[in-house]
């Protein structure tokens, strides 16, 4: 197992050789599932051609379709993680009002990160603000 997503590994492809001997960095590893993370739930489901469920459906549309608009975009986070980050496992999601912000949608990811062999308990917080932005912190 790699602890760099493809693209990673491709831009920086000098760095990788013995990489599979090498005891895997938790902290690099974090470090690229966040980055993941981040850029897959900035992306809008339908914009990938050859992925059209990768990322997150748009939050208009959410809204508009859905009473329970939190549990449709927890479940959404959950989907996306469990398709496209094989590197966390036992993943949950659970919404977490911001009282200083209620224009804001927060959402914790609770998961287990795989390294190697073994798993470490991981946890990043999501933020959806008004632009339509989403902000992953770890």
């Amino acid at each position: 197992m790699f602890e760099r997503t493809l693209l990673e590994r491709v831009l920086h492809a000098e760095d990788e050789v013995g990489i599979v001997r090498m005891g895997l960095d938790q902290q690099a590893l974090k470090q690229s599932v966040l980055a993941h993370l981040q850029n897959m739930f900035n992306v809008r489901q339908g914009s990938v051609m050859t992925l059209p469920d990768y990322g997150l459906p748009d939050l208009n549309d959410v809204t508009n379709r859905h009473r329970d608009t939190f549990n449709e975009i927890r479940k959404s986070i959950r989907y996306s993680i469990n398709q496209y980050e094989p590197r966390l496992k036992r993943i949950k999601v659970s919404h977490h009002p911001d009282e200083e912000n209620p224009l804001t949608m927060r959402f914790e990811i609770s998961a287990q990160l795989l390294l190697g062999e073994e798993s470490k308990p991981i946890t990043f917080e999501t933020r959806y603000d008004g632009s339509g932005r989403v902000e992953v912190k770890g």
